[in-house]
């Protein structure tokens, strides 16, 4: 059909097409969409797709618009550098608006830096101490954070002090940042139908996808439900005080455990395991469930002994040595070789740090380590010859990773200031760039790859005047470097004073299907890693689960660990 016959067809059908735009969409599924809203997000995707001339037909043909009068009227005052008409024009819409405020300040900064850019700095101190910039709610910092750039000299100047990137950039940064603002029911969002479908793909894989594959559309996938830990086959006993921190070796066979009685232990699961298969029957409340003693070798080695608690382990790569740290304010190195301690000569204790470890992370190289402490300093270490390379003064430090960007290897810290930065330790200085900024953080755990954090928040706790009970919403988060957002949020489980860690597992679904973490109720949380959905709320022990650690070791459903206050190590699968 050739293009005046297509036209044709699209032009007399036009009116009953109109008229059908309140239609609903029913999936297979029966879930209903607006029709109108169905049509709009394909014109999206069209355009985005540069099909510019299809586009223009489908939005005659529909009757749509893709983004209202209103928004286009803002869009191009923005875009033209009409100051005065674009916050006319916000005013009309602020009905729509989240922050209006917000919003006018987001014009405000970017009239302002124009003329500075063009050496206009007698203009744009007028403009800051304009009536209508103090009427349009422009906070005291944010008038003094602008007010810092009346130094600058031209667009070069401006360039280097606050990064602007020109007139026609910082204009669409602007449009941008206002339609973050903006209801979306007045627009359609750049890349949604885009973003939908990855989503989508996400959903059925159950998984974060990895941004290097392309993912096929027109198949269904199979959907798998994950099979998370639901049995206690087992509780380790040997510490003698609380257990703060367990991690499993790179293969998944040696466990380790450390807490509040100052030592290091280590578990072979060759020896766990065997019990196991012995008690198939056992519930997942922990009935008749054996209690393991430390007795002998295999059910809770003493791999070294701290002067004090020890807080933090790390596992390097090959799994032949394990990093502790604690209030001792030492680090200490153990030698592992297939489960067995290698000789006294070969450990080695690490001495920098004038206030307790709080955490330790190997370097891909396998050679050196990053640790954090509460004295500001994070230290880079040679494990070889036990020498400091480096060191960086920056923030009280609660956890430490590491991790491979696109631009390089990443050091990435949590603070008690609440929030999460990255640094490069290959970088000649400290440039250090803050991430995440959330509520009450309480821990980062990294996955074996890298690629994603666990981060558990507890916001402040409030007590209930009636019960004396305190309560919060405390959350664990699923981070993902690659698009340096948030995946998944993860609620049900306990955490108001103490802090809990969480990990990453995999069932039969495949490779990190579900997220687990410790709780202040005594319980372990399991939840599926995609939905959030609660799978598993595990129980046998009898004090605070600060910490979880999962191993492939068992395969299907693999092997979760727990350390709690109730001086034992739980088992499950």
């Amino acid at each position: 059909m050739s293009a005046n016959a297509t036209k044709a067809v699209f032009s007399a059908a036009s009116a009953e097409t109109v008229s059908s735009l309140n239609d609903r969409v029913i999936a297979e599924s029966g879930v209903s969409f607006k029709k109108a809203e169905v049509v709009r997000l394909i014109m999206g995707g069209i355009k985005e797709l540069g099909f510019e001339d299809v586009f223009s037909l489908l939005e005659r043909r529909s009757g749509c618009k893709l983004t209202s009068a209103e928004v286009e009227a803002l869009d191009a005052a923005i875009v033209e550098g009409n100051w005065e008409q674009a916050e006319n024009t916000l005013s009309m819409l602020q009905d729509h608006i989240s922050d209006i405020r917000r919003a006018k300040f987001i014009l405000t900064e970017c009239s302002f830096k124009e003329l500075i850019a063009k050496g206009l700095t007698l203009e744009a101190l007028e403009l800051l101490q304009s009536p209508a910039v103090e009427m349009s709610g422009c906070a005291d910092l944010e008038r003094e954070t602008l007010a810092g750039l009346l130094v600058c000299n031209g667009e070069d100047d401006l360039g280097r002090v606050c990064n602007w990137k020109g007139i026609v950039e910082e204009r669409q940064t602007a449009i941008s940042n206002i339609r973050e603002l903006l209801d979306p029911s007045l627009f359609v969002p750049q890349g949604r139908l885009v973003n939908l479908l990855a989503q989508g793909i996400c959903s059925q894989s159950n998984r974060p996808l990895e941004t290097t594959d392309v993912y096929p559309l027109l198949h269904e996938r199979q959907t798998n439900i994950p099979t998370a830990p639901s049995k206690h086959i087992a509780s380790l006993k040997g510490h003698t005080n609380e257990v703060w921190f367990v991690a499993f070796d790179p293969t998944g066979r040696y466990l380790a455990s450390a807490g509040r009685d100052c030592s290091v232990r280590l578990w072979d699961m060759e020896s766990v395991l065997p019990s196991f298969q012995c008690n198939q029957n056992a519930d997942s409340q922990g009935q008749n469930v054996p209690a393991l003693s430390d007795e002998p070798f295999g059910h809770g080695q003493v791999l070294t002994i701290h002067e004090d608690a020890v807080v933090f382990i790390s596992w390097n790569a090959d799994g032949k040595q394990l990093l502790s740290c604690g209030n001792d304010k030492l680090i200490k190195l153990s030698c592992v070789n297939d489960g067995e301690q290698s000789s006294p000569e070969a450990n080695k204790t690490f001495r920098g740090h004038t206030f307790p470890v709080t955490c330790c992370a190997w370097m891909p190289d396998g050679r050196r380590f990053v640790s954090g402490s509460v004295d500001r300093k994070i230290i880079l270490w040679d494990a070889t010859t036990g020498s400091q390379t480096r060191h960086w003064n920056l923030f009280r430090c609660t956890d430490i990773g590491v991790t491979v960007s696109s631009s390089g290897m990443l050091i990435a810290l949590i603070t008690p200031e609440k929030k999460l930065y990255t640094f490069s330790p290959d970088a000649p200085d400290e440039n250090v760039h803050p991430v995440l900024e959330l509520s009450n953080v309480a821990s980062m755990t990294m996955t074996g790859d890298g690629k994603f954090s666990c981060i558990n928040t507890a916001p402040a706790a409030s007590e209930d005047s009636t019960t004396g009970n305190s309560s919060s919403n405390a959350k664990v988060i699923l981070w993902s470097w690659a698009s340096k957002s948030i995946v998944s949020e993860f609620e049900g489980h306990q955490q108001n004073r103490f802090i809990i860690r969480s990990a990453v597992g995999a069932g039969a679904a495949g490779p990190q299907t579900f997220v687990a973490s410790g709780s202040e109720d005594s319980c372990v949380y399991v939840w599926g890693m995609r939905d959030g959905q609660l799978l598993q709320t595990l129980q046998a022990h009898t004090g605070t689960v600060n910490a979880v650690a999962w191993s492939p070791y068992l395969g299907k459903g693999g092997l979760l660990a727990s350390a709690s206050d109730d001086y034992t190590v739980g088992l499950w699968a």
